[in-house]
């Protein structure tokens, strides 16, 4: 017999099955600068991902400024990089939570 994890609603429906991905959250990282790299245990053990987060409260911020870092990842190093914004506009903050499937 298979084996895995099925989960329903109270309603019936079906939300999670052998079929869905669920992540695995590592780390979670500043990436408020232009670009940096950092390790990150564990990177290697899956696909990993970043859910970037932009701080709201970075002061003069507009839509042509935010940036979002781009990442690469090889092994265990997250690496990142960001377009500088527009002169006269801060770079907001950015916190990015790392993960694997």
């Amino acid at each position: 017999m298979p084996a895995g994890l099925q989960v329903w609603l109270p309603d019936g429906t079906q939300v999670i099955d052998t079929s869905t991905y669920i992540g695995r959250t590592l780390a979670v990282v500043d990436a408020s600068a232009i670009s940096g790299s950092i390790i990150v245990q564990g990177l290697d053990q899956g696909i990993p991902f970043a859910i970037p987060v932009l701080h709201s409260n970075s002061g003069n911020i507009t839509v042509g400024a935010v940036t979002i870092p781009q990442c690469t990842y090889s092994g265990t190093t997250l690496s990142w990089s960001r377009q500088a914004p527009p002169v006269g506009y801060a770079l907001p903050g950015c916190t990015l939570i790392m993960g694997v499937r």
